[in-house]
This record gives structure tokens, C-alpha cells and sequence, in this order.
């Protein structure tokens, strides 16, 4: 949770009020949420720049496309939601955290425990095996210098 008084952050998931010292709420938080939700959707970063200062400017003044124009997946529906996070006046944003997520769920249905187990696997087999090996060889290394320490003569 953001408070008041407080530039904390990331530049372009900052809420505009934040970045100018306006009233930090929980509303603030439901914007740094929905720019992720955006760029997730669009494959894109939605403020970008070669400086701070050119991102903090975009952050308040660039006009918000909808993810859909990046992905044509993204339904209208989903667009929709999404500016509705992103809207720079905080009172129009989602009343909570959990109204936001509500609507998105009824969306977009939460992947299930097998359906993510299955895209870990299908993206990170190789890397998971070679981690894998490497703590058994570790583990292999600790137990040969445990079993040296037990031989030594106290």
C-alpha cells in the first residue's frame, strides 16, 4: 500500500497522482496493477522512455491505447477493464483491489493448478533440470566434506 508523503517505485507504473504529490490510496496501487495487467496483455511496455524524466512525462500527459491495438486476443470487454485501471482520475478507477479482480475473473477464467504445472514444464524443463543437477551436486559436495570432517581426528 502507498502512503502519503511517499515516491516509492517504479516510474511508469506510478499513478499520475503519485508522481504529483496528489492523495495516495489504495487506488493508487490499483493503477500500478492495471499498467502490469496492460503490458501482460500487449506485450509491450506502456511507458517507456531513454530517461526518467521522458517516462514520468508520458506517465501523465501520453494518450493510453488499448492492449488490443498490440494484441488483437485482447477482447473489447478485457480493453475495457484494463483503461478503467489506467484512468489518470483515481476516483474512476476500480472502487478495490478485489473489485478489480472480480471483474477480471469473470473475464478471464484463472488458469488451473494443471494448466500452470503444464506451462512451467513445457517453459522451464531444461532450465529446472539443470538447476536440479546442480543442488545434487552440491548436495554430493557437502556430504564428502561432512564425511572428511567426521574422519578427522578430534
Amino acid at each position: 500500500m502507498s502512503r502519503d508523503g511517499q515516491l516509492k517505485g517504479k516510474i511508469p507504473y506510478m499513478a499520475p497522482e503519485q508522481i504529483q504529490g496528489g492523495v495516495i490510496n489504495h487506488r493508487t496501487d490499483i493503477y500500478g496493477a492495471a499498467v502490469i495487467l496492460w503490458e501482460l496483455l500487449s506485450g509491450e511496455r506502456l511507458f517507456d522512455g531513454e530517461t526518467q524524466g521522458i517516462i514520468l512525462g508520458r506517465v501523465l500527459d501520453d494518450v493510453v491505447h488499448k492492449a488490443s491495438e498490440y494484441n488483437p486476443l485482447v477482447s473489447p470487454e478485457l480493453d475495457a477493464l484494463t483503461l478503467r485501471g489506467l484512468n489518470r482520475d483515481g476516483s474512476r478507477r476500480f472502487e478495490s483491489a478485489r473489485a478489480f479482480a472480480i471483474e477480471l475473473e469473470a473475464l478471464v477464467r484463472p488458469a488451473m493448478p494443471a494448466e500452470v504445472s503444464e506451462w512451467v514444464h513445457s517453459n522451464a524443463r531444461a532450465s529446472l533440470a539443470a538447476r536440479s543437477e546442480k543442488l545434487a551436486r552440491m548436495e554430493r559436495q557437502a556430504s564428502v566434506t561432512d564425511d572428511v570432517a567426521r574422519a578427522r581426528p578430534s
